[in-house]
């Protein structure tokens, strides 16, 4: 028989009348895991809350499957998400679908990256506005 996540939390962890079996999205990452591709894995699509979920998962595994799961792709696509980030602007969109964190991270990352390329850009402007002031008061015209 088949129970919802929400019906077994309510039951204790240790119950021995049930086992979780692990759902096939997370038995196919572990296969990309293995092979080191997960960055190719469009997570969105395979569930868009495939770390949260995988959280609640981990108690219920006894094979302890998800939480190494989890773990290695978040691990795996922090680079990933790093680099995209970097290099799109505000308006961009990544081109692979993102789970919800992920999606989080990557909107974040894109707005600190604008954030200090602004900074830079007023720092450099501040500066060559000091250098003609104190050019012109000591005469370098």
């Amino acid at each position: 028989m088949n129970l919802p996540l929400w019906y077994i939390k309510e039951l204790k962890v240790n119950n021995p009348y049930f086992t979780v079996n692990v759902p096939d999205i997370y038995k196919n990452v572990h296969k990309a895991v293995c092979e080191a591709e997960t960055t190719h894995i469009e997570l969105g699509k395979l569930h868009p809350y495939f770390y949260e979920y995988g959280r609640y998962l981990t108690p219920y595994d006894r094979n302890h499957i998800v939480g190494r799961i989890v773990f290695e792709t978040m691990r795996q696509r922090v680079r990933h998400l790093l680099d995209i980030s970097k290099h799109t602007t505000e308006d961009g969109k990544p081109e692979h679908r993102l789970d919800d964190i992920e999606q989080k991270l990557y909107d974040s990352g894109v707005k600190t990256n604008a954030m200090v390329i602004l900074q830079i850009r007023f720092q450099i402007n501040f500066y060559r506005f000091i250098f003609l002031c104190c050019s012109s008061q000591i005469g370098f015209d």
